[in-house]
């Protein structure tokens, strides 16, 4: 049945003409009257049609919560139905409330032991479900209640992270739409996304994750703090309909440039996140490409504004003026809207504003600021107010790979090694390829390992920034300056590339000391590893480790 019914809801998306919400009544009142392993092979069906399907949020959410309270001793039918009314219908404080209210009849809550007796973990799926479709206020609720459940110290925090994430998510989209209403600026939201960031690194600390969830938090933080500060900077330059004074304006530009740079660095951080998750999903790899290309939104409606010379439109942001704006996208399901495609066609409108302030060249400088000033206000707002997307995979703790990674002699912060001035360091370097069994199949896709050596004047691991030291230890010549004294690098990397076979690599090679050493002068620097993955379409994978080790001559 569960075959016959996924072939049956393919078909039915494929024809225009069918009509999707009565085949979703028909079935939803099949599933009422059926036994649970029908209502269990029903669910899916429901789920797959309910994208084509306009009117649901006029009668599901009630029929939807009125079965549950009939399924609440019926575990399997009860998780199914939520998360399909989770996956079809808008949040609302409301519904919410509805829902969580039912979970504790559920999990049979106790309120004096703040603890579920029962369904633990089912509770859990459904607080993952309400993650991803943007139900964060039910994914609050549900991931602080689920804490005093847990047995270990390091699930605990890993609750903590998601509990303290979802109250960010909320508190920003309350005080969004304050501000859209011209009632003040966003305050006091990034403090949850500190604390939910701290929460995880202490998570981090006891399990070892795959960084890139911690890298979600950071970069949404990232991006909110820059959206609020070119909203204040704008505000600054066209406060009550009129342009600022010329003094204003030359302050107020410069901050203007300074976002331009911090939403490019935004966009090479995001594209980043993608390059070190090696076997990448399409969920996370959308998801990841969406916020990439709003961050180049943001940067190009920037530059735009103060007509910045010899800047060219990124490659990226072409397609988005070539595409044709999906239109119907506003009158679709919620089941159809909660992917990254919602992000990248309102970029596609955004963009079509700022190519129509071209138009307004004709007209006086502070007249044009103050129209495109506004244009670019409303967008970024939009932005601001937009939920964090959160791909499935977030919510997995697994590497898909890692590289363990000896060399010799070894690498060390208490024993350097000593050479000779115009020395060279032989070092042979021996690595192990460890696959997640879930993509075993990607191991044959691996051809060779890039490893990458350079000298520094100092310790980079100790940054608080771990994302940009991994894309210095995987970009150094981003901080190389020959003609800077204070450089941090002290001369182009090397890079070795070496053949894997049977998950295993080894390189033998020669690092070279700087040149403008002065004789009987004792010299130190740090020498920094990092290795890169090339598969067999030539893409890199920037997966590490990092290795350093003091150097002494």
């Amino acid at each position: 049945l569960r075959e016959v019914l996924k072939i049956t809801s393919h078909f039915c998306l494929l024809l225009d003409d069918w009509d999707c919400s009565t085949s979703f009544k028909e079935a939803y009142d099949l599933l009422t009257k059926a036994d649970d392993e029908t209502s269990i092979c029903l669910l899916p069906y429901l789920s797959s049609i309910s994208v084509k399907c306009n009117d649901l949020f006029t009668w599901f959410p009630e029929k939807a919560t009125q079965e549950l309270e009939k399924r609440i001793d019926d575990a399997p039918v009860f998780m199914n139905l939520v998360q399909l009314l989770i996956r079809t219908t808008q949040t609302s404080h409301a519904l919410t409330s509805q829902i969580s209210s039912l979970l504790y009849l559920f999990g049979k809550w106790n309120e004096e032991s703040k603890l579920f007796y029962k369904n633990g973990w089912n509770i859990y799926l459904i607080g993952m479900e309400a993650g991803s479709c943007g139900w964060y206020e039910l994914m609050h609720i549900v991931m602080r209640d689920l804490y005093n459940k847990v047995e270990t110290e390091a699930s605990g925090y890993w609750l903590k992270s998601l509990s303290t994430l979802a109250l960010a998510e909320c508190n920003l989209a309350k005080q969004s739409k304050l501000m859209m209403q011209g009632q003040g600026y966003i305050s006091d939201v990034n403090d949850n996304f500190i604390k939910a960031l701290t929460q995880f690194k202490a998570f981090q600390a006891l399990e070892q994750p795959r960084v890139t969830q911690a890298w979600f938090i950071q970069l949404r933080m990232e991006m909110i703090i820059a959206l609020q500060n070119t909203l204040y900077t704008l505000d600054k330059l066209t406060k009550n309909g009129t342009a600022a004074t010329p003094l204003v304006m030359k302050r107020e530009n410069k901050q203007l440039q300074q976002a331009a740079v911090t939403f490019r660095r935004l966009a090479f951080r995001y594209d980043f996140i993608a390059q070190s998750y090696f076997g990448i999903d399409k969920e996370t790899l959308d998801v990841t490409e969406a916020y990439k290309t709003c961050a180049l939104v943001c940067e190009h409606a920037a530059r735009t504004f103060l007509r910045s010379g010899f800047f060219c439109i990124d490659p990226s942001l072409i397609p988005l003026m070539n595409m044709t704006r999906d239109d119907d996208l506003a009158t679709q399901s919620l089941a159809s809207k909660k992917h990254a495609n919602v992000l990248i066609n309102n970029c596609k409108e955004f963009i079509d504003i700022i190519t129509k302030w071209e138009d307004y060249d004709h007209l006086e400088e502070q007249e044009r600021r103050v129209t495109c000033g506004n244009d670019m206000h409303s967008i970024f707002q939009s932005l601001l107010g937009q939920p964090l997307i959160l791909p499935k995979p977030f919510f997995k703790n697994r590497r898909n790979v890692s590289v363990q990674l000896t060399t010799d002699p070894p690498l060390s912060e208490q024993k350097p090694i000593t050479l000779q001035l115009n020395e060279g360091l032989v070092i042979k370097f021996e690595g192990l390829l460890q696959m997640n069994q879930s993509i075993k199949n990607l191991e044959k896709k691996i051809k060779k390992a890039v490893i990458i050596s350079f000298l520094t004047k100092e310790r980079m691991a100790h940054l608080d920034d771990r994302m940009g030291v991994n894309m210095m230890f995987a970009e150094p010549l981003q901080i190389f300056n020959p003609n800077d004294e204070e450089s941090i690098l002290l001369q182009p990397p090397t890079v070795y590339m070496a053949n894997v076979r049977n998950s295993y690599f080894t390189y033998t090679g020669l690092i070279t000391l700087p040149r403008n050493a002065l004789p009987n002068t004792k010299k130190e620097a740090w020498i920094n590893i990092f290795v890169k993955l090339l598969d067999d379409n030539s893409g890199t994978w920037s997966v590490g480790p990092q290795l350093s080790g003091r150097l002494v001559w």
